[in-house]
């Protein structure tokens, strides 16, 4: 299944900022060039070529990972940026419990995440931890990436969870991709 929603200019400003803090400027200019990506205007049809100037720069598994820090600076920015996210960090919210805290949250990045990319997230609890389904996501409804998983949807949550709660260790396993729904399975460990 192709995902053929247009890039929001929101969301191509996002990859176009962290790609650069991540890369530098000289870099994540040059990468634009080889891969044929006008900077001004990112498209979704433009991530597969990204893709494969990353992969041919740095290889699949660098590759891999520079999505994923894409994903955990982006969730930054959004934090920063995205008004109902700004409210979340008031010192009331900050306090609450983490089984109240992180599903809030995640309803705001929910929120965030279907008006830029369109995709869903839905929480479901467990007995250690929490699962989160994602229907429409737009890294596994491209058939032309070949990535082998949703590497910036996993960043973000895992930012999103570390800035929840800094006191623990957060594992987060995408154990389903695929057609565009990908599933994430989160356990929390206490490290105090």
């Amino acid at each position: 299944m192709a995902y053929n929603r247009p890039l929001s200019p929101k969301i191509a400003q996002l990859f176009s900022y962290c790609f650069e803090e991540i890369l530098g400027s000289k870099d994540w200019n040059s990468l634009l060039h080889n891969s044929g990506v006008d900077p001004g205007s990112i498209q979704w049809s433009d991530i597969p070529n990204l893709q494969k100037a990353l992969i041919g720069t740095y290889g699949l598994m660098t590759a891999q990972g520079l999505w994923q820090r894409v994903g955990r600076v982006a969730f930054h920015y959004i934090r920063r940026q995205f008004d109902p996210f700004v409210q979340f960090t008031q010192a009331g919210d900050r306090f609450k419990p983490i089984s109240i805290r992180l599903p809030a949250g995640l309803l705001i990045l929910n929120d965030f995440l279907h008006e830029t990319l369109g995709c869903q997230l839905s929480t479901i609890k467990k007995e250690k931890g929490w699962q989160i389904e994602v229907t429409q996501c737009p890294e596994c409804s491209n058939e032309n990436l070949n990535q082998q998983g949703c590497f910036f949807l996993k960043g973000l949550l895992q930012e999103y969870l570390q800035w929840t709660d800094a006191r623990r260790d957060f594992s987060i396993q995408e154990t389903k991709c695929g057609a565009g729904n990908c599933q994430f399975d989160i356990s929390m460990v206490t490290t105090d």
